[in-house]
């Protein structure tokens, strides 16, 4: 172990470098929430580049335990909406965004996932981060996969579901790296075909789809393409986004990069409600989520709250991102995504 990595973990308990600057593709996975099971963090690379022009990348973790095909979890993060004002078509970044520092950057994506890992502070306002819930999947015998969204859109494009090229003069990939990833854990043999060598042979029968914020569009788009997880959890997932349309007045600059990401005005579309076949769904919110807009929910409550195999909870607290840093909520829907 380098003394750098060794003083940090003996000084911490948890890791807390910036894992910008991290040269190991293998690291202890030591959350600030805390894990009752050991495991490790490794680092691979997508066959997927940001707009920055960087390799995009994914960390698996992997509890000690695993042996053989093991029960595995996607975990999408959150704070993937991002664009750039004014863009160049000489230089598609420069400028000012909406968000700074930039969400397109690789660098802020990997700090994101770190931190949605409980391994880096917060990125995010009103989101405080643990890695309460990636420490309850690993507790629990559950290896996460957590790939980056370095594209800012919400985890929807990619070339089916394109945004408008012809302002932006770039192609974002959200929606092909929530696949890709998902494709890594179900279909066994695919991590070979893209160079890629996954340190966990998933159990296919025992795969969950977690999105947490913008995440959980990521999921909803899986559900669109035709994957089945066994379950999935969706954390403060605006799943109508007509009210930032609806009321420019309010939303004028979430609507400009919505435009963006959709550029047929469809999300509706795409929306988790909206899908032909939705697998048992723990629907986790906050009516008083200042990030969210009135109304992001209903028509997922409506879809949801008849259903016997779906949990529709309204923490009512001024919280983005709820089991950030709960790890008994955690808990409780780790046990209940192994129920399934």
């Amino acid at each position: 172990m380098r003394p750098v990595l060794a003083l940090v973990l003996t000084l911490t308990g948890c890791w807390k470098a910036d894992p910008v600057a991290l040269s190991a593709d293998v690291i202890p996975y030591l959350p600030a929430a805390g894990t009752d099971a050991p495991g490790s963090l490794y680092r691979l690379t997508l066959p997927l580049q940001c707009p920055d022009g960087r390799d995009a990348l994914a960390y698996a973790i992997v509890p000690d335990s695993a042996s053989g095909p093991t029960r595995a979890a996607l975990l999408l993060h959150s704070g993937a909406f991002d664009y750039v004002r004014d863009p160049l078509a000489a230089d598609p970044l420069y400028g000012a965004h909406l968000h700074t520092p930039s969400r397109m950057d690789r660098d802020w994506a990997v700090r994101q996932a770190f931190a949605t890992l409980g391994m880096y502070d917060a990125m995010v306002p009103a989101e405080d981060q643990t890695g309460a819930m990636a420490a309850a999947l690993v507790d629990a015998g559950i290896a996460v996969l957590a790939p980056i969204n370095c594209w800012g859109d919400m985890w929807h494009n990619d070339q089916d579901a394109a945004n408008d090229v012809a302002v932006e003069h770039l192609d974002r990939e959200g929606r092909a790296a929530a696949a890709l990833s998902w494709r890594l854990l179900s279909e066994p043999g695919f991590a070979a075909t893209q160079g890629i060598s996954l340190p966990f042979q998933a159990d296919t029968a025992h795969l969950y789809a977690l999105g947490l914020g913008s995440g959980g569009q990521g999921v909803a788009e899986l559900l669109h393409a035709g994957y089945t997880p066994a379950a999935i959890l969706v954390d403060s997932y605006p799943d109508d986004l007509s009210p930032w349309w609806g009321t420019p007045e309010l939303f004028a600059p979430i609507a400009t990069g919505l435009d963006r990401l959709y550029p047929e005005g469809d999300s509706g579309v795409f929306s988790l409600s909206a899908a032909a076949t939705i697998p048992p769904t723990w629907y986790l919110y906050s009516s008083q989520d200042d990030l969210l807009p009135s109304g992001a929910h209903t028509n997922a409550i409506a879809v949801l709250g008849p259903r016997q195999d779906a949990v529709v909870q309204d923490l009512e607290l001024r919280a983005h991102v709820l089991t950030g840093s709960d790890p008994e909520l955690a808990a409780e829907i780790t046990a209940w995504l192994r129920s399934w």
